[in-house]
């Protein structure tokens, strides 16, 4: 795992070096710069593969082909052996020398497709003065891109970029609306007016002063032909999860797992357990006092599998983390778990160098109970509303549970991009406009643009630009390599074609509860789908809620600037009246720390 730039006609080693100083917490062991003709790479890396020998960059036989790797490929050792069969020669045991061979003899695109893992890559092909680049299938590690001098630079973070003499931090006001609803923005647009990201899937050739782009894997759809029975399904699934699971195992340094004691990251510990010849190292995070803390499920898994587990609590002192949060964040992500993330992370990283997380289950196997209220909203919407919207008002009033479905039905869209995406939300339209009353059209800020099911929408916009975001930017933030075996290709292509009735049921996961019912904790089985949260409603009730109220106030923050004060203030006091509106509340005071951070002039 690393942090990587890569320059085209935008400078030399001067300028990289610098920028590879501003992410060094992503590789702290070891760095390296060439430069050559037009083009200049650099990184720095955390050892984990051939911790001795694989320096980067590395390069061909006679120095024509040098590459840099953000990742791992997992399968680097059986493509090493089919390359030594084709005569080339080897100068390291690392995976990064595979691209290069593999560059060689197959093209930019014939080694991308034979990759498997979780990359971002940069290669210098010296003897045509080209730059090459290319992101992984899921977009697990992120890459972007800016114009800068005559040509372009690439880099890992944005941090790295904004070193960059000829690029500057930039607002993207039309992202606000999206960043506001979302508390993420989707696509390739950041909120850095001129900086994007590289998209998953995607890789580039940048000669003569031109830039190429080529898509090279996108998810397959749903195949109607395609109805393995469910045994049959849960087999192949339990199958592809323990290869996904054996190849994340292959490391030269030490190998945990972060563990909620939900049944996505305990499935992959039972089989790190079953492939291991020692205890697994386990790790989870806890907040006090709140409800829905994670340790006591741990603690049980833990237990009935035997790991080396280790706990860590959260306290309620916050402001000092929040800091480091949006800094390593680059972006201004609006999700709370991102700090657990980071000091989870942390912890982990006092005893391992790699962790594996449970990262996608929910959205491949259909976890989240939006996906089955989803489609009782779909069937109610064929029936005139009088038939039942009545009945559903009546049951708002009902306590816990059964109300909060009764609310969610009786008010749910017909279209049903927008029900997922105001679902998702936490901030209802009208309160939208409140605090941002140049939105012209509140549907367009949540960002519903195509016909997707509610689970492939997740994958290609909160899967891709929040969740993966988050784990990597705060793992790496620790120097932490974080490894997402729910997300292997291979298991995505399988998953993504068998019909939404093989994959779903109430309880959620039914594909995946079933291929492993026997190999895991009954706990675990059994265990419904829990936010993992830290206690917001408490936060901003107390300390959180007098900084954002400071902060927005202050002359020249992002609420004076782009927002509405008055609305700003009407959702804090809505929420200390008894109105949970934390999730919204913790986007804005990440907007006004980021806005801070990145635009101030001190």
């Amino acid at each position: 795992m690393c942090g990587i730039v890569a320059l085209y006609k935008a400078g030399g080693e001067g300028i990289v070096r610098p920028m590879l100083d501003s992410v060094r917490h992503r590789g702290p062991d070891d760095h390296g710069v060439h430069e050559n003709g037009d083009v200049c790479l650099g990184v720095r890396r955390l050892s984990v593969i051939d911790v001795e020998g694989g320096h980067q960059p590395v390069f061909n036989e006679n120095g024509t082909v040098g590459a840099v790797l953000n990742g791992e490929i997992y399968n680097y050792a059986d493509l090493r052996t089919e390359l030594l069969e084709l005569r080339h020669h080897f100068k390291s045991k690392g995976d990064t020398e595979v691209i290069v061979h593999g560059f060689e003899e197959w093209g930019l695109r014939g080694v991308v497709e034979r990759l498997r893992g979780m990359f971002t890559l940069a290669i210098s092909a010296t003897d045509t003065n080209r730059l090459l680049i290319a992101r992984d299938r899921l977009g697990i590690k992120p890459l972007y891109i800016a114009r800068a001098s005559q040509g372009w630079a690439f880099a890992s973070e944005i941090k790295a970029l904004l070193v960059h003499p000829d690029i500057s931090a930039r607002i993207n006001e039309q992202k606000i609306p999206e960043q506001l609803a979302n508390r993420f923005v989707s696509g390739d647009q950041t909120m850095f007016a001129g900086i994007n990201r590289v998209e998953p899937g995607t890789f580039a050739e940048i000669a003569n002063g031109e830039i190429k782009w080529y898509r090279y894997w996108e998810a397959p759809e749903a195949d109607p032909e395609f109805r393995p029975s469910f045994e049959e399904a849960a087999d192949r699934v339990r199958d592809l999860v323990r290869e996904s699971v054996r190849y994340r195992l292959v490391s030269d340094v030490a190998v945990g797992a972060l563990l909620s004691g939900g049944l996505d990251s305990t499935v992959i510990v039972s089989q790190m357990a079953a492939f291991s010849a020692t205890r697994p190292k386990t790790f989870t995070v806890g907040f006090s006092p709140t409800t829905g803390d994670e340790r006591p499920y741990a603690k049980a898994v833990s237990q009935e599998i035997g790991t080396d587990h280790t706990e860590h609590l959260v306290a309620l002192r916050t402001a000092d983390e929040l800091e480091r949060v949006v800094w390593h964040m680059d972006e201004p992500l609006g999700d709370a778990a991102a700090l657990p993330t980071l000091l989870i992370s942390e912890v982990a990283r006092q005893q391992v160098t790699v962790a594996l997380t449970g990262e996608g289950g929910d959205e491949l196997f259909g976890g989240y109970p939006r996906y089955r209220l989803s489609v009782l909203a779909d069937r109610l919407h064929r029936l005139p509303r009088a038939m039942w919207r009545p009945f559903l008002k009546l049951a708002t009033r009902l306590p816990g549970l059964g109300g909060h479905v009764a609310r969610r039905l009786a008010d749910a869209d017909p279209d049903r991009l927008l029900r997922n995406a105001l679902w998702m939300s936490d901030l209802e339209p009208n309160e939208l406009l409140e605090i941002h009353p140049a939105i012209t059209s509140w549907k367009d800020a949540y960002g519903c643009d195509s016909d997707l099911a509610p689970w492939r929408q997740d994958l290609n916009r909160w899967l891709l630009n929040d969740v993966l975001l988050k784990v990597d930017k705060m793992s790496m933030a620790a120097s932490l390599e974080a490894r997402v075996p729910l997300l292997d290709h291979k298991l995505v292509e399988y998953v993504s074609r068998i019909p939404d009735d093989l994959r779903t049921a109430w309880l959620g996961k039914k594909l995946l509860r079933h291929a492993f019912a026997a190999e895991i904790p009954e706990i675990s089985v059994q265990r419904p789908k829990a936010p993992f949260k830290p206690p917001l409603d408490e936060w901003f009730k107390g300390a959180l809620g007098t900084r954002l109220d400071d902060l927005a106030n202050q002359r020249g923050s992002f609420t004076n600037e782009y927002l509405s004060p008055a609305g700003v203030k009407a959702l804090l006091d809505k929420h200390r009246s008894g109105r949970s509106r934390g999730l919204s509340l913790w986007n804005l005071l990440v907007i006004e720390v980021w806005w801070r951070k990145f635009f101030s002039p001190s």
